[in-house]
């Protein structure tokens, strides 16, 4: 049964790690457009090392980078990343000035 639980709390983790890859994909993509989208993707890993499928794993790698690209501009998209994260998983979400997408990630990958 422990075997099991594991393989259960790994499932849920790739699944939340996926979701948010996803909502950070379209969010990239609505906001910016395909193509710097893209750009800003291709930047991730080549000046930084980050793989999109790893953000879930170095929030900080992304959101420094999110901060050299976006400068003042990225609380917004924080906030809108973290709020498309919560509605997507049926969770509320918090209208506090210093939940940040980080605390997000942690919050959201400590769940059982």
């Amino acid at each position: 049964m422990a075997i099991y639980a594991r393989t259960e709390n790994a499932e849920k983790r790739l699944n939340i790690d996926s979701l948010l890859v996803e909502v950070i994909t379209r969010e990239m993509r609505q906001l910016f457009g395909e193509i710097p989208a893209g750009v800003f993707f291709t930047h991730l890993e080549r000046k930084h090392g980050l793989l999109r499928s790893e953000i879930p794993h170095k929030p900080e790698v992304f959101m420094q980078a999110l901060r050299m690209v976006l400068g003042s501009a990225s609380p917004m998209f924080e906030r809108v990343i973290v709020k498309q994260l919560c509605s997507n998983l049926g969770l509320e979400s918090q209208e506090k000035e210093e939940y940040r997408f980080i605390e997000c990630m942690r919050k959201v990958r400590s769940l059982p």
